[in-house]
């Protein structure tokens, strides 16, 4: 289980990636629920999560804000969002850049879902390889991933694709913008989900154009 203890949790070491993986069959929510503070502990070494949970678990929800202490200004690392868990894996907090000022980028890989549910601040780009990556407003103007950050559909061949899906609020026009949308192979799926009573939509600086697969 994930206690709620004063800890931190450092991913990444220098130059070398880190892996946390969440495993367990029927896991309940309370053992799959946390507030414990993840720092991203590489200059370039990068974090996966894995939210590998099987049978009645629920997803796995962090509450905290992430920290990014290590590297500097030249330094870019990404945070990799994995798993086979198809629940809401939730991020509720903030997922920002080095504090020296080097990108954070975002990848989804594998079948599972994840969420983005804080006012992130990292501006690498958010790229989805396969699975799903649902966004939840935060706001009419939502700010879950900051403008500047480019969406990325990157497969390895053209029958691979993920599923990036925009959540709006009820009684709400939810509006995210993004960086550009860029699509390469595979079947890459934008779906919008308004909110009761409410729309959703997103706005996008540019749109480049899917290359030759193979």
């Amino acid at each position: 289980s994930i206690t709620n203890n004063s800890s931190i949790v450092d991913i990444g070491s220098s130059g070398t990636s880190g892996t946390l993986a969440v495993i367990g069959n029927n896991v309940s929510q309370a053992n799959l629920t946390t507030s414990k503070v993840i720092n991203l502990g590489g200059t370039t070494g990068g974090a996966t999560i894995l939210a590998n949970q099987t049978g009645t678990s629920p997803g796995l929800i962090l509450n905290a804000n992430w920290t990014a202490t290590a590297g500097s200004s030249t330094n870019n690392k990404t945070v990799t969002l994995g798993g086979t868990n198809t629940a809401a894996n939730t991020i509720n907090g903030i997922i920002p850049n080095n504090n020296a000022g080097g990108l954070v980028s975002v990848t989804k890989i594998d079948p599972g879902t994840w969420v983005l549910a804080g006012a992130n601040t990292y501006t690498g780009n958010t790229t989805i390889s396969n699975g799903t990556l649902r966004v939840k407003a935060n706001a009419a103007a939502s700010t879950i991933i900051a403008d500047a950050s480019s969406l990325v559909f990157n497969t390895v061949n053209v029958y691979a694709g993920g599923t990036f899906e925009f959540v709006g609020q009820a009684g709400a026009n939810n509006v995210e913008s993004l960086g550009a949308l860029t699509p390469t192979n595979g079947s890459g799926t934008i779906k919008l989900t308004p909110g009761s009573g409410g729309t959703a939509s997103l706005i996008f600086a540019s749109l480049g154009t899917v290359g030759g697969g193979g």
